[in-house]
C-alpha cells in the first residue's frame, strides 16, 4: 500500500529545506527540479503547479522572487536579505 501523499505546503517546506545550498536560503523553481518534482508527484501539469505554488505566496507561506529562468522560492520565515 502506497503511503498518502504531503499536502502541498509539506512537500515545498521539504524541498526549499532539502534542495537549498548552504548558505543559501531559498531554491530556484527550475534550475533545482523543484518544479518538476512537484509536477510529477502530484501527476499534474505545470499551470497547475504554478498556480498552487502562487496561491502559497498570497497566504504568506512562501515568497517568490524573479530570477532568470524561473523565481527564486523561500520560506516565509526565512526571506532572502
Amino acid at each position: 500500500m502506497q503511503a498518502p501523499k504531503l499536502d502541498i505546503e509539506e512537500f515545498v517546506r521539504r524541498a526549499v529545506i532539502r534542495l537549498r545550498g548552504v548558505p543559501n536560503k531559498g531554491i530556484h523553481s527550475v534550475n533545482s527540479g523543484f518544479l518538476a518534482a512537484f509536477e510529477k508527484y502530484y501527476e499534474r501539469d505545470t499551470e497547475w503547479a504554478k498556480a498552487k505554488i502562487l496561491e502559497m505566496v498570497q497566504r504568506g507561506l512562501i515568497i517568490m522572487v524573479p530570477d532568470v529562468g524561473g523565481e527564486m522560492i523561500y520560506l516565509a520565515d526565512e526571506p532572502p536579505i
